[in-house]
């Protein structure tokens, strides 16, 4: 499915099919090495699959979700197919776009979350030059006219260790996330 966020547009499918993740790196021509993040439907359904985070991650967390916050965290599943990252990490994610947030109430189920383009390509909100990039490789695609070819992706942020890590600015500034961090130290 490739379908709108908040940000930009995401190739998504069932996060626990291994031959649905497997056909979105092969789509999209990522290396299978590379995770991908999932779409959760709150900090409660993340807490299904993470350990115990501090009070300043959930502080993160709950201040932007749903919203553009990529976090990354150590996952409590030890093995989980082209999803999670190098020692067990996984990037979390809760979109506020009433496409990924229906699709995961729907369902019931976690959403693998990557951008809609070829890797290393530029992402675009050109419905045109998305179906030129996967018309012949993707079941299910959903528009939205007000999403922009100028939006930023999300901003992700490593929370692993005791100070958070922004691995890419994007739409939430490098200053939003320490603010948020700090508050209460």
């Amino acid at each position: 499915m490739l379908a709108p966020t908040e940000t930009q547009y995401g190739l998504c499918c069932d996060a626990d099919s291994e031959f649905a993740v497997s056909s979105v790196t092969s789509c999209k021509g990522k290396p299978h090495t590379e995770p991908m993040a999932v779409f959760v439907r709150s900090w409660l359904d993340a807490q299904a699959i993470i350990p115990q985070q501090s009070p300043q991650v959930e502080r993160l967390v709950t201040t932007f979700w749903p919203g553009p916050l990529t976090v990354v965290l150590q996952s409590k599943r030890r093995a989980w197919s082209g999803i999670l990252g190098t020692q067990g990490r996984i990037g979390l994610r809760c979109s506020s776009h009433i496409v990924i947030a229906s699709m995961l109430t729907a369902t019931g189920k976690f959403l693998t979350a990557t951008s809609a383009n070829p890797h290393g390509v530029t992402p675009s909100a050109n419905s045109d030059q998305l179906i030129n990039w996967f018309g012949d490789s993707v079941e299910l695609f959903i528009f939205d006219s007000n999403l922009g070819d100028d939006s930023k992706p999300s901003t992700v942020v490593d929370c692993t260790g005791t100070e958070p890590q922004v691995i890419r600015e994007g739409a939430i500034s490098r200053e939003a996330v320490l603010q948020s961090w700090r508050i209460g130290r």
